[in-house]
């Protein structure tokens, strides 16, 4: 389930159950289409902000897990070097690489893999705070841009933050304790942007 808004940039997923479609087409964006990996979303609906969200299948049971999409991180590293084009990115294809999703779910339900102790949130606000260091220590001569793109940032990490505490307080992964609920897929983002991809 995502988000409409082009400053969340993440989604709750479940694994499929035995012999159903792994995808489902008419809600999905077409480069969704021809994936048919059994771990991909099997129900996929958007939500736009201050909508109801039905989580009904998104239990324990199920798999379910909150995916913080790479996206988020290439958009504050497009954003610390300047205007982005967030609803572009947003509507775009995932990107891979140095911005790996990264997945929070159930530590028993997820094979018992822990990738990093960090939670969610602190990846979220994490990345925010390296943006905006690097907004704010721009040449004078950016003056003008630094107060517009301190507020894509901020908007950018509010509206991520509300959704991801939504999809939790929503579905059975409210129930997990912190030691149950962890980052266990993609590799842990370095916590400061590199200058090459700034």
């Amino acid at each position: 389930m995502d988000s409409t808004s082009p400053e969340a940039y993440v989604h709750i997923s479940r694994d499929a159950a035995p012999g159903e479609h792994t995808v489902n087409i008419q809600a999905n964006p077409q480069y969704f289409n021809a994936l048919q990996e059994p771990t991909k979303r099997s129900h996929v609906e958007q939500a736009a902000p201050g909508t109801h969200l039905d989580l009904a299948n998104y239990t324990l049971g199920k798999n379910a897990h909150v995916t913080l999409e790479g996206r988020y991180a290439y958009v504050m590293t497009q954003l610390a070097g300047g205007f982005a084009d967030l609803a572009g990115i947003k509507s775009g294809p995932p990107v891979v690489g140095d911005f790996a999703n990264l997945n929070f779910g159930s530590y028993e339900d997820h094979g018992e893999v822990q990738k990093s102790e960090k939670d969610i949130f602190t990846y979220i606000s994490n990345y925010a705070e390296d943006a905006a260091d690097i907004v704010g220590n721009r040449e004078e001569r950016f003056e003008g841009e630094k107060a517009e793109l301190l507020k894509q940032i901020n908007d950018v990490e509010s509206e991520t933050a509300s959704f991801t505490d939504r999809l939790i307080q929503g579905s059975a992964l409210k129930d997990l304790d912190d030691g149950n609920f962890v980052h266990y897929g993609g590799e842990p983002w370095d916590p400061i942007i590199p200058e090459d991809l700034q």
